[in-house]
């Protein structure tokens, strides 16, 4: 793949983030209070949290040593945000001398937050818009604020009453969203008509955040971990804010179908790569999509071949094969995840240590990680059984995916179906390769 997917780690940058929280948790007790109660409930960092920091008076050219860029100028701020890094953006003043003024924690809705966190202050913007924020806190001179984030947006959004039934008719649509249909072709010609509806009303990045938002409730629904721990992150308001990534799992021959859906809404290629995880029957591929305007990245696993392993399915659609692979029959079994079987997995920023003793005291297993890099680790939390209908284990005996004993296994015991994944990341590290 091209350089600029080898990605690196950011030590420097790293220190000079948690030096600014350090920094505002000393001068704001509130933000220590924030910082200490978010860590003990979520068992994450504190600074996963940070969408942004406002400082006044930094050296830009120290910013681009540490691998900042300007990305745009606005109301006397210049934002700049590391392109290379999973770091939050800064927002900087003019000033005599470097000091912290802001910080910004990223919620997934500001409604819930306000209703969840007791938080009823004066809010700028329209919430569920593009961009809007409350102020939490004042004190020693640096304030504390929660945003709602959905779009390319770094100023609050104000909805006129137009705009809300708009955004109203998009989350309706969403939310009543078919995901069962009898012939592949009908659910993809539907599911596409619905995207291109929502995003004539609400806007592709909006779009986007919708669909994800939706994506969620759909696998939190089947996930009893990601239920527990939403609900510990939603005593104080955070919803999943501290997503890392959504993994989907798509059938060969419509794979190139979903990815070019998710452009649509604004989702750009990044690094593909090949994994043999799994139970063996064969490769499969991964395509990373990221959409910066909301902060988000998706995985895409499709099955491939050995010599299919520079295919660039994105661009080229993969022929039919048999016999089934780890995904294929995943899908086989339960659906495509654009369709009935959804994420097959979510990705969320977590310290590894701490949500293992967390869980642990729950009797809830965390698996070891997939790799030893000090650089990131990726561990399944308590995987999901699911259970497949008849039907379905009758297709698969019938096209020699499954033998009947198998299938007579799977009746009993079910199989693999979905699981949260721990991501801990160190020093920006922004891949999903072990090593930088």
């Amino acid at each position: 793949m091209p350089s600029e997917f080898d990605w690196k780690t950011y030590p420097e940058t790293d220190v000079l983030i948690e030096q600014h929280i350090e920094e505002a948790c000393a001068a704001n007790e509130d933000i220590r209070a924030f910082s200490t109660r978010i860590s003990a409930l979520t068992a994450t960092s504190f600074k996963e949290w940070v969408e942004s920091i406002t400082l006044s008076g930094a050296l830009l050219y120290e910013l681009e040593r540490l691998g900042f860029v300007l990305q745009k100028t606005f109301y006397g701020q210049k934002l700049f945000v590391h392109p290379r890094g999973s770091f939050p953006a800064l927002r900087v003043f003019p000033g005599p001398v470097p000091v912290v003024r802001a910080l910004t924690l990223k919620v997934e809705s500001l409604s819930v937050f306000r209703f969840l966190s007791g938080y009823y202050g004066e809010v700028d913007g329209t919430p569920g818009s593009n961009y809007s924020r409350i102020m939490l806190s004042d004190r020693g001179g640096i304030l504390l604020f929660a945003a709602e984030k959905n779009g390319d947006v770094w100023m609050p959004e104000d909805l006129d009453s137009e705009g809300l039934m708009d955004l109203e008719q998009a989350h309706s649509l969403m939310n009543q969203r078919r995901r069962f249909f009898e012939a592949g072709e009908d659910g993809w010609k539907y599911t596409e008509r619905l995207m291109d509806r929502v995003t004539s009303l609400v806007g592709r990045d909006r779009c986007a955040s919708l669909f994800l938002e939706y994506e969620r409730r759909y696998w939190e629904a089947r996930n009893s971990t990601a239920r527990f721990l939403k609900a510990r992150q939603d005593t104080m308001g955070l919803g999943w804010g501290n997503h890392d990534h959504h993994a989907f799992r798509s059938e060969r021959a419509s794979v190139t179908r979903f990815i070019r859906l998710m452009q649509t809404m604004g989702f750009r290629l990044r690094e593909r790569f090949v994994s043999s995880l799994g139970t063996g029957r064969n490769l499969y591929g991964v395509q990373i999509l990221e959409h910066s305007g909301i902060g988000a990245l998706i995985n895409v696993h499709v099955d491939l071949r050995e010599e299919e392993k520079d295919f660039d399915f994105a661009a080229r659609p993969l022929p039919v094969i048999g016999p089934a692979g780890d995904v294929t029959l995943w899908t086989g079994m339960y659906g495509e995840s654009i369709f009935e079987a959804g994420l097959y997995h979510l990705g969320a920023k977590y310290d590894y240590w701490s949500l293992k003793e967390l869980l642990n005291g729950v009797r809830i297993e965390v698996r070891e990680p997939d790799s030893e890099s000090p650089f990131l680790l990726r561990a399944a939390v308590h995987p999901e059984n699911w259970f497949s209908t008849r039907l379905r284990q009758e297709r698969l005996v019938a096209n020699g995916s499954i033998s009947p004993e198998e299938a007579r296994k799977l009746s009993l015991e079910g199989s693999l179906g979905s699981f949260l994944e721990c991501v801990h990341r160190v020093d920006g590290f922004k891949g999903f390769k072990s090593s930088p």
